[in-house]
């Protein structure tokens, strides 16, 4: 007997049983072709998901899938009842969340707009959350099911990315309260509340206690205690009084404890004094160096590359400029240069340490106007860019006719910055070279060459990298000078492996070193701490790092800027995005060719009370990704950018890879807080009271907004720590979301970046929407059906409990029968 067949007289029975008629034929051929899979198209298109965004363990949840219908027509009401989608976990753990099938039924269609919403029959529980495993449970998946014939092909996906996530905690949401645990008590487990409050200093110091602002899930940056608060480092002092005393007109006093501040428009601070900016020594803005030659006009036909060398350590540079990639008082050397040409002007401009290295003296360029402001293009200040690499710095663009100054500075001013620095330049009539990729040779696409390779190499074409010629394969490390060490994994430089590690021992490779260290693996979404925690452990509970933490420990928190960041920094800019950019490798671009990008700053700050240590790539190899590209490792999930339509529907994502997490800006106040940066790339960490900035001149800085529709308002989302690989003091404040309006903007590459104010200014624009909740934030309030229920699905579904056996046995009878 054919299939169809089979189905027809097994729809009859269904029909039977259930009371429901016999289902159409032409909807009868339509299932039997999605079985077979003849039918890929989805039925089920634009769905969204939505639940409660925290259920407590051991309590019910209901959930509801909303889709436009794009299968056959459903112009008759009863066919309705025939649908429904059946519940399947994607890992298997979630087996252990509920017992038998788990089913959403049709709960209201629109026939105009194919709007068609399924929700659990009645109010029945749809789940109960477990009581043991509490954690986020995302990447779930509904099939259709016609007739309770199963179509694979015909699902709704759900994963975070795309929709929301439901996380079984004891956390009620609220961040000011603290952040409530899943206690370990005897052999049970228990919700406590958090025994001191985020924002309160435990020994309630006034210069260390804040006010908390639920809005923005984040403590005020000034103490409580006010003014009279020193602002990092010490009990209640004037800071003019200590000023005076020292005799400081401006600037941190030699152990940066004191800040007299900063000097008025016409002067600088050098050495603490404040001094007429017309007194400034040769490279400074008021008397630049000529960056070629002596000569100040550029040439008409460019010119090749050249190197120019300069010491940030002479004591007669002194910091008078702010780059708008880098606002840290550090010395600055100022080179001018004039372009006159019939064409624009590509020009690039690498800064590197004087021996050429680019791992150790963290540099900063920004090109400016001829009184030393900023230009507005984002590839006119660099820091931490590809080429070099490291921690060297790069900027490129093309330039109209003017006058221009280069700017020459470092990260921060500690002493391995403030070194002998080359700076290599490239002029290129109407064309800027692409060396991104780490490129070391090769064509830079503008007649030049990316670099050269030494005697013995031939450059890889594709990679731009050198290679020795013929290859050799080189699986040694070195630790130190003339010590080397054999590479148990890893490339050996042509091609090959040297060795791999022992998956079943959970080794993993470290790629610089070329060694297998065992990890201890973690599911940091679902985290399960194996062994008893030490007795030592008052209240523990289990980390989101699989470790046994006390309730009583203080910790890091980590959160994403608020909008009073974002907002000021936002640009929209057209760039041209090649082939082998790094940002199309590692997947910051979609797509290549001409694309618009609305770019941000990216502040991550320590709100906790204690330092924040990153994990090392050395020793948590799993934690991080080898960029061949960059040619450092990345953390997974540091941060992650999403634009949604005022739904709450994705409509582009974004992400950052953090590279190292350091002290960048001291953006919160008070007697706890460090005056001055501790960590940097080399020392890698995040003090309470500092944030570690990326701003929007570094790759990645952005979300691609080509594709969705301009002149109109969305919702920015900007998340921390999203993949939770770091366990932290919070995670109800590791998102920020709020409105953004995104403008239409000429294709023109050479345009300057539009900011966010002027595109407010140019719309009259004053207020911004009113968001609305973010679903399964609030209780779901159950829409009115469309369909005239009479209870009929409940008396079917307790019909099809009473038969249930009876379809067994019905089944099984077709399965073996030959007809």
């Amino acid at each position: 007997m054919k299939l169809v067949e089979k189905i027809f007289i097994f729809e009859l029975i269904l029909s039977f049983i259930s009371c429901l008629p016999p289902l159409p034929e032409e909807w009868t051929i339509e299932v039997d072709k999605a079985i077979k899979g003849e039918i890929v198209k989805n039925w089920l298109s634009d769905y969204s998901f939505t639940a409660p965004l925290r259920v407590k363990p051991g309590e019910s949840w209901n959930a509801n899938v909303e889709a436009t219908w794009t299968g056959p027509s459903l112009q008759d009401p009863s066919l309705l009842n025939y649908l429904r989608l059946k519940f399947s976990p994607i890992k298997a753990e979630y087996d252990s969340l509920w017992s038998g099938d788990k089913f959403l039924v049709v709960k209201s269609y629109n026939q105009s707009n194919k709007h068609i919403v399924f929700q659990p029959n009645n109010s029945d529980a749809f789940m109960i959350a477990s009581k043991n495993r509490i954690g986020v449970y995302n990447n779930m998946h509904f099939t259709l099911e016609v007739n309770y014939q199963l179509l694979p092909k015909m699902f709704v996906f759900i994963n975070s990315r795309y929709s929301r996530d439901v996380e079984v905690t004891c956390s009620d949401g609220l961040f000011c309260n603290g952040e409530e645990r899943y206690v370990l008590i005897g052999s049970s487990k228990v919700c406590m509340n958090a025994k001191v409050k985020p924002c309160d200093d435990p020994n309630r110091n006034p210069c260390s206690s804040y006010n908390c602002i639920e809005a923005n899930r984040e403590c005020s940056p000034m103490p409580v205690g006010g003014e009279s608060c020193r602002k990092c480092n010490s009990t209640n002092f004037d800071e003019n009084d200590i000023c005076k005393e020292l005799n400081m007109e401006c600037g941190w006093n030699v152990d940066k404890r004191v800040n007299c501040g900063t000097c008025e428009q016409s002067k600088v601070c050098s050495k603490n004094k404040c001094i007429d900016v017309m007194l400034l020594k040769e490279g400074s803005c008021q008397k630049p160096y000529r960056l070629y030659n002596n000569s100040l006009t550029i040439p008409a036909n460019g010119l090749p590359a050249f190197t120019i060398n300069g010491d940030l350590s002479l004591d007669k540079y002194v910091d008078h400029v702010m780059p708008v990639c880098n606002p840290a008082p550090v010395p600055d050397i100022v080179y001018e240069f004039e372009i006159n040409s019939e064409v624009p002007m590509g020009i690039e401009v690498q800064m590197l340490k004087a021996d050429g290295t680019t791992d150790e003296m963290d540099t900063v360029l920004a090109l400016t106007n001829e009184t030393c402001d900023p230009l507005p293009l984002y590839s006119f200040c660099g820091d931490d860019n590809v080429p070099p690499g490291g921690v060297s710095s790069r900027i490129f663009g093309k330039l109209s006719n003017g006058v221009y100054k280069l700017v020459a500075t470092a990260f921060s001013d500690v002493p391995v910055n403030l070194q002998a620095f080359e700076l290599k330049v490239k002029f290129y009539p109407n064309c800027i070279p692409q060396c991104d990729g780490n490129r070391k040779c090769g064509s830079d696409g503008c007649g030049g060459e990316c670099g050269s390779c030494e005697n013995g190499q031939i450059c890889h074409l594709e990679t731009g990298l050198c290679r020795a010629d013929p290859c050799i394969p080189d699986c040694t490390y070195m630790v130190k000078e003339n010590v080397t060490e054999r590479r148990e994994c890893g490339m050996d430089g042509c091609g090959n492996l040297c060795g791999s590690c022992n998956v079943l021992k959970n080794e993993m490779c470290v790629f610089e070193t070329g060694k297998c260290v065992q990890v201890q693996l973690c599911d940091h979404l679902m985290p399960v701490c194996v062994d008893s925690p030490p007795k030592s452990l008052e209240n523990p509970y289990c980390g989101h790092d699989c470790k046994w933490h006390s309730m009583l420990e203080p910790l890091g928190d980590l959160i994403p800027n608020n909008k009073s960041f974002v907002l000021p920094s936002i640009e929209y800019n057209w760039v041209n995005v090649p082939n082998r950019s790094c940002a199309v490798i590692e997947g910051c671009h979609k797509k290549n060719g001409d694309r618009l990008l609305m770019r941000f700053d990216t502040y991550v700050h320590n709100t906790g009370r204690v330092n924040f240590y990153p994990p090392s790539a050395a020793e948590s190899p799993h934690l991080f990704e080898w960029s061949p590209c960059h040619a450092h490792f990345h953390f997974d999930g540091f941060a992650l950018f999403n634009l949604y339509d005022m739904n709450h529907r994705l409509v582009s994502i974004g992400g950052k890879r953090g590279y190292c997490m350091e002290d960048t800006v001291q953006t919160i106040y008070g007697q706890h807080i460090s005056c001055e940066n501790k960590f940097d790339c080399s020392n890698q960490g995040i003090q309470p009271g500092w944030a570690d900035l990326y701003p929007n001149v570094l790759d990645c800085q952005w979300l691609d907004i080509t594709d969705i529709e301009r002149e109109k308002w969305y919702i920015y989302e900007i998340c921390s720590n999203v993949d939770r690989k770091l366990h932290e003091a919070s995670n109800t404040n590791d998102c920020k979301r709020f409105p953004v309006y995104v403008p239409d903007v000429p294709l023109d590459l050479n345009a300057p970046a539009l900011k966010y104010a002027q595109v407010l200014k140019n719309r009259n624009i004053t207020t911004e929407p009113v968001m609305k909740p973010v679903p399964g934030e609030e209780q779901s309030i159950l829409k009115e059906t469309l369909l005239d229920e009479n209870n009929t699905n409940k008396a079917n579904n307790k019909i099809g409990i009473i038969f249930f056996p009876i379809l067994i046995i019905l089944i099984n009878f077709f399965n073996y029968s030959s007809f």
